[in-house]
């Protein structure tokens, strides 16, 4: 599996996924169509050098936990059906600025996307092939969710 390989390489790393998801499951391919949470649980803390899995399909946060479990750091999914295709470019944007801060990287991006679409003739041409215009756009496409692993703190000692 290329998760286990790449937590043989130097360095943390990424993961994005561009797929469709139903509840649960990640669909891959004719193969293998179903990625499952058993198969997320059955990596359950193997994956320390994950730093981010980013889900672009549908119902991804219904796995966030699991991802978390596996030892990524942090999470972004959505939570339902998602319509929101540009979200990745501009949070990637954010995140060169502070690398090291995923979430500083997912606030900035969540308060000015809907500015940034609005301002760019690229994208207000690619949302009416949609036939829609851009506050309809907005309006059906919410930002993903993030989760992010929550360090357990050793208590102090009296």
């Amino acid at each position: 599996m290329a998760l286990t390989e790449a937590e043989h390489l130097e360095g943390g790393y990424d993961l994005v996924l561009f797929t469709h998801g139903v509840p649960n499951n990640i669909v891959t391919s004719p193969e293998n169509p179903i990625f499952s949470w058993k198969d997320l649980d059955a990596l359950k803390g193997q994956l320390p050098k994950l730093r981010l899995v980013f889900m672009q399909g549908c119902f991804g946060t219904s796995l966030a936990l699991e991802w978390v479990d596996a030892g990524a750091q942090a999470v972004l999914s959505f939570p339902d059906l998602n319509r929101n295709f540009f979200y990745l470019g501009f949070f990637l944007e954010r995140l060169k600025e502070s690398p090291n801060d995923i979430k500083a990287a997912y606030d900035k991006t969540n308060i000015n996307i809907a500015d940034e679409i609005r301002k760019n003739p690229l994208y207000i041409k690619m949302i009416s092939v949609l036939n829609e215009n851009i506050e309809e756009y907005l309006a059906y496409a919410p930002n993903p969710a993030l989760m992010m692993r929550v360090e357990e703190s050793t208590p102090a000692k009296p």
